[in-house]
């Protein structure tokens, strides 16, 4: 008896509609594999290669899912990749986006040579016309070769700068210049080795990027490299859309300096407060907007991370300091989902929060994100008497408080079927505008569910800050 199978313009169809966001999350990696690797990359390159190897009219269709996302991390991967283009020059046709570098390790002594990143790029510019998307992470720019090399991709329209190294930010503006065709542009966690000088920077020529992202981390220094000054005196502030900073005490100065200088074009902000920055500073949702000015602001994306108690209660004081421009409203909290009821306290101030949210006021409000910590995998261990090795240490405890055996996504639900929800926000609910979820630290998307509307309890990925 045969086996059944699929017809083959039916798997020809499944190839040629690979969603594109299957394809970034499964780039191509020659030689070793780094840490840099996304999650579930193996499937569905896999899957590919077999489906090269079974039919040779599959070959061009698969190679254009194959080496759509290119990631080089390492000399082997770099030597491999090489070596492939120079026997097949026409795979380069179908390179569109090309991550170079080396994973970042701050505890690193001896790091790598970059040696095989400058035969990389000079051999890539000529034979790669459809190149749009170009990164370069935890890389030097110590000789001029590498900027001459750099320039060399006028198809590059979207620009990456992942924790790039150099003395000072000349060189960071150096390389800005070199890509006169870019139209987004990227600067993740930069690190140099000396104080920034804001006279020191100097754009160049080249065209502006249309849209500017900065991504500060934690490790960062903004008060060491003044980098509010930086981005003010260079005028890239006029081109700010997207701006994502995980605050410590050296970035304050970023929020009260540097956002108001970027109200007007600004329109993706994610902040995110560790939980011991916010208890030393107290600070609390609204103190946020307060101390940067978004009243006025046109901001349509706005998620703020902040390890409060009450998170409902945060948006339920002082509306106006939010901009009327919002599309989307995220609140993510360090607490559990509580044990809210319908004899609440703060239900009269959450209808106040709840009709302003669902009025004039915010005409292009479309969704409000309520998300909160899964602590099902959190164990704390008892602390004991000095035993001896033999002895088996004392199995981890229950924190007291918490109820870990009972998931967030089963407490949202049941508070849902007993109508919380509804009577805390009466008029988003009814809107189908409510949407309720959980997080958790090792997954790196979260699971947003409505809690409200005709498409109740439709799980979806909640938006990332990289697609807005």
């Amino acid at each position: 008896m045969s086996s059944w199978r699929l017809p083959l313009e039916v798997c020809e169809d499944i190839i040629d509609h690979i969603p594109p966001r299957h394809i970034l999350t499964s780039p191509v990696i020659f030689g070793i594999s780094g840490d840099r690797r996304p999650p579930g990359h193996l499937t569905y390159r896999r899957d590919l290669c077999a489906c090269a190897l079974t039919c040779r009219s599959w070959v061009p269709r698969t190679r254009i899912k194959l080496f759509c996302y290119v990631l080089l991390n390492s000399p082997k991967s770099g030597q491999a990749f090489v070596e492939a283009i120079s026997a097949s020059p026409e795979l380069g046709w179908y390179i569109q986006c090309l991550s170079i570098g080396t994973s970042h390790n701050r505890y690193q002594v001896k790091r790598p040579s970059e040696g095989w990143i400058y035969k990389v790029i000079q051999a890539l510019p000529p034979i790669t016309p459809n190149l749009h998307y170009l990164e370069y992470c935890n890389l030097p720019f110590p000789h001029p070769i590498f900027i001459a090399l750099s320039a060399q991709f006028v198809t590059v329209k979207s620009l990456h700068l992942n924790s790039m190294r150099g003395d000072t930010p000349r060189r960071l503006a150096q390389i800005l210049s070199a890509f006169k065709n870019v139209k987004e542009l990227t600067i993740t966690d930069p690190r140099f080795e000396r104080d920034l000088i804001g006279r020191d920077f100097y754009y160049g020529r080249a065209q502006r990027p249309v849209n500017l992202n900065l991504v500060l981390g934690r490790d960062v220094d903004a008060d060491r490299y003044n980098l509010h000054e930086l981005l003010i005196k260079s005028g890239l502030c006029g081109s700010l859309r997207k701006l994502s900073l995980e605050i410590n005490k050296s970035q304050y100065p970023l929020l009260d300096s540097l956002v108001p200088h970027c109200s007007r074009t600004l329109r993706v902000l994610f902040i995110s407060f560790p939980s011991r920055v916010a208890e030393e500073s107290s600070l609390t949702f609204f103190h946020i907007l307060r101390l940067m000015g978004l009243s006025h602001s046109k901001i349509e994306h706005l998620s703020v991370a902040i390890p409060t108690r009450e998170p409902i209660i945060d948006i339920c004081d002082n509306m106006d300091d939010l901009p009327s421009s919002l599309v989307t409203l995220r609140l993510d909290t360090g607490m559990p989902f509580p044990k809210y009821s319908s004899s609440w306290a703060g239900v009269k101030r959450c209808h106040v929060s709840d009709s302003v949210l669902a009025g004039d006021r915010f005409p292009k409000l479309r969704s409000v994100e309520l998300r909160f910590r899964d602590l099902v995998d959190v164990r704390v261990k008892e602390r004991s008497p000095k035993r001896r090795s033999h002895k088996r240490s004392p199995s981890p405890v229950e924190p007291s408080g918490w109820n870990l055996s009972t998931k967030t996504e089963e407490a949202l639900r049941s508070a849902d079927r007993k109508g919380v929800f509804k009577d805390i926000f009466p008029n988003l609910y009814s809107k189908g505008l409510l949407w309720c979820g959980h997080w958790t630290p090792s997954v790196p998307q979260s699971v947003i569910f409505c809690v409200s509307g005709e498409k109740k309890w439709e799980s979806r990925l909640t938006t990332r800050y990289e697609d807005l």
